[in-house]
Order: structure tokens, then sequence, then C-alpha cells
């Protein structure tokens, strides 16, 4: 608890520090180990080993707009994890919304994980489903979508989602496909995401939607 406190502090300094030097905080991501910690924002978690490491970046404070990013800055940002070689499928940059809050297809909750060792498993979860595109809009969906509550890119930025599939896996489990616009660093991201939060998980997909 005592180390616990003083990284708390400690980031609150850096924080302020970098407030205080109008350093765009956008710039700044790093990994913890525990969640538990305040004015953060959580860009996506990722299951090592059985150890959860978190990938974050500093939030701004409530009324402060965002530093702007200077252009010569640009070409240093690194992805937190590290990019996919160039040859390898876009289909490997899975996320799933675990922890989903929601009801009847609307999503009020959801902590962004990474799932790309598991990219050949949710590939032939793909292969075995039928999908049509969502009635409702991605706005409807999931309401609060914001930078607070948001689906990454490997490079830290929000996905801009352009499509919604509802999946039917082999007519027994449904399940949502979010489609993300290609990233300005050249990648593309896909979410998966339970479509009630009640809904009953068939034991062989349980890896891939729950944490």
């Amino acid at each position: 608890m005592v180390l616990k406190n003083f990284t708390g502090e400690t980031l609150d300094n850096v924080r302020a520090r970098l407030l205080e030097l109008k350093v765009p905080l956008q710039l700044i991501k790093f990994t913890l180990y525990s969640r538990d910690y305040e004015n953060l924002r959580l860009l996506n978690q990722k299951n090592i080993r059985g150890t959860m490491q978190y990938f974050f970046a500093f939030e701004y404070p409530e009324g402060v707009e965002p530093f702007p990013l200077p252009q010569q800055l640009m070409q240093y940002q690194e992805p937190i994890i590290p990019e996919k070689k160039k040859e390898e499928k876009l289909e490997k940059n899975f996320v799933v919304l675990t922890e989903m809050k929601g009801k009847d297809g609307i999503i009020n909750y959801f902590v962004p994980t990474l799932k790309d060792k598991l990219a050949d498993d949710i590939n032939d979860m793909l292969n075995n489903s039928k999908f049509n595109k969502a009635s409702n809009d991605f706005a409807t969906i999931i309401p609060n979508y914001s930078e607070k509550m948001a689906i990454f890119c490997i490079c830290g930025d929000v996905v801009e989602i352009n499509n919604v599939q509802i999946c039917n896996w082999k007519d027994q489990f449904k399940f949502y496909l979010f489609e993300g616009e290609q990233c300005n660093c050249g990648e593309s991201v896909y979410a998966l995401s339970l479509m009630d939060e009640s809904a009953e998980i068939p034991e062989e997909l349980k890896d891939i939607f729950l944490s």
C-alpha cells in the first residue's frame, strides 16, 4: 500500500509538472500493473503470462483542453504496443470490450482489452459466424463513446468506428463486431463485444470474451 501511494503521488507530480510546461499529455504513454490510480486514462490492457498490464496516458484536468501536439514531435510518437510487421494481417488487431455493462444491445461501460494472442481463435470464430449489419448506428449502441471510454488503436489514438455487424456464431451466440477506420499510423482495429451483459457465453468462446 505504501509503494502504491508513493507511485500515485509520483504520477500526480509528473502530471502537474507536464501541465505546467504545457507538454501534450497524449504524447506520454506508459505501463502499470494496477488500475487503481487517479487522473489516468486507460488505453488498453493485456494479460502477459497471467499478469495484467495496463496501458495508460495522463488525463487532462476537468475544463482543460488537450494541448496541441507540435508537428515536429509527431515522428517521435511510438505505439505503446510494438507495431505489427507489415506483412502480418490487419485481422491480428483485435480488441474485446471486457467488463461490459449493458442490455438489449446498448453498451454503457467497457474496458478495452487487446486480444492479439487469440487472433487465430477469433478468426476461427468469425469464420463460423453469419454477419448482419446492425440496425442501430454506433452512436446509439455506445452512447457514451469518448476519450474517457473508447476503443484505442495500438498507437494510442481513439478508433473511429465505421461499421457495426451483428455476428451469429453457429446459430448459438450473437455478438458485436466493430470495424474501425484505418488509423493515421496505418493500422486497423476490430473490436468484439457482448450485446447484453447477461448473455451466456459458450464455453469455447469464454477465453475470448472474458478478461
